[in-house]
């Protein structure tokens, strides 16, 4: 029998600053998204960019975290292994002095397989990344994102304005990745952006991919949910509204290989033509 896949993603508002009622919700969310469907596979949960205190530029010195050693993460595993569920979610991680939009994956025993800092910080205005947080700069040994293997599909994490970059996720693709999570904040007005690039990214690399954007906002930035996840043809198995909520898909692995036997433009016999 074919393994499959369950993936949930946790669409949620996020109050600035606030920790401690942010990890409440998040635990209220991954209990509710617990259901025997849920548990006929192994379960991974996705959580918005920047989760635990959204972008809070203000205090963010104060509100980063050491990994793993931080109070977040160690929620993040406790949480894991209470329900048995993959966790991934991204948090400020503070590193030899240096900031960092950085995400972890969480395996259902609370063990960290990998984190990914983000390389391509968003240079727009409130957010403005750059003049806060380093860039993860480049896949290598300061920031290993590697493919992690969940189940038997391989799985791999980017954040937001990373989404734009068809470069990384392609390179990702070679590396093996089957099903790859975007975390993100993305704002209004790019609404359609959002749901082009998402299809894009699973079109072009035939591979899942699931979006979980966030919900709310103020008067700087408002975000509009629509959070997604996609098969390796470009059709969403769910997409979200702009409300609270969480979506729930069942990844079969068997619709990777029919797409890739369909059109076979991931042929690596080609890739001497670039």
């Amino acid at each position: 029998m074919t393994k499959k896949l369950n993936i949930s993603l946790l669409q949620m508002d996020i109050q600035i600053g606030n920790k401690k009622v942010n990890l409440a919700k998040i635990e209220s969310l991954i209990a509710k998204s617990i259901t025997p469907e849920s548990k006929e596979h192994s379960h991974i949960i996705c959580l918005p960019e920047l989760c635990t205190t959204g972008f809070d530029l203000v205090q963010y010195k104060d509100l980063a975290e050491k990994i793993p050693e931080g109070s977040s993460t160690r929620i993040f595993q406790r949480l894991a292994e209470k329900y048995s569920v993959h966790i991934i979610a991204s948090i400020i991680e503070e590193f030899k002095g240096s900031y960092y939009n950085c995400a972890i994956i969480l395996d259902s025993s609370g063990k960290i397989l990998t984190k990914y800092r983000k390389i391509h910080l968003f240079p727009l205005k409130p957010m403005e990344e750059a003049d806060f947080f380093e860039s993860g700069a480049k896949i290598g040994p300061s920031n290993p994102q590697t493919v992690v293997n969940i189940d038997g599909i391989n799985v791999g994490v980017l954040i937001c304005f990373d989404i734009r970059y068809p470069e990384i996720s392609r390179r990702l693709t070679l590396e093996g990745v089957e099903c790859l999570v975007y975390l993100a904040e993305f704002p209004r007005p790019r609404d359609d952006v959002w749901r082009v690039l998402l299809k894009a990214r699973a079109i072009e690399n035939q591979i899942f991919v699931a979006g979980v954007n966030r919900i709310g906002g103020n008067e700087e930035a408002s975000f509009f949910g629509n959070s997604m996840i996609i098969d390796p043809f470009g059709n969403a198995l769910t997409q979200g509204t702009e409300q609270e909520e969480i979506l729930f898909a069942t990844l079969d692995p068997t619709r990777l290989s029919e797409a890739k036997s369909f059109i076979p433009t991931l042929d690596l016999r080609q890739s001497d033509q670039y």
